[in-house]
């Protein structure tokens, strides 16, 4: 009876592996997307000279004025962005800042 008992063990190890796989590839293609829509930022290289040229700001008004704005503005909102995670689950707060930072990309 004992090799019986081991011998089911292993086919639902086998089973089971299966299963985790395709929830392993899932995970992966989920970073994947995440680390590609961090990185996917087609309006960066065109911000600087569309913010010189039309809308008549200059270098050191970007450097002093804009730029400084953009990284206040994202240490404003760690803290309450850390306590929504804790209460409604990162993955969610997560997706839904990816989201809003896309929005503001494009």
């Amino acid at each position: 009876t004992s090799s019986t008992a081991e011998g089911d063990t292993s086919v639902e190890r086998s089973v089971d592996t299966g299963r985790g796989f395709r929830q392993e590839a899932r995970v992966l293609a989920g970073l994947c997307l995440v680390g590609f829509f961090v990185n996917c930022q087609p309006s960066e290289p065109f911000l600087t000279r569309f913010l010189i040229e039309n809308k008549g700001l200059s270098e050191s008004q970007l450097d002093n004025q804009v730029w400084p704005w953009n990284i206040y503005g994202s240490f404003i909102f760690l803290l309450p962005v850390g306590l929504l995670a804790e209460v409604y689950g990162y993955r969610r707060i997560v997706f839904v800042g990816l989201l809003c930072r896309e929005a503001t990309r494009v």
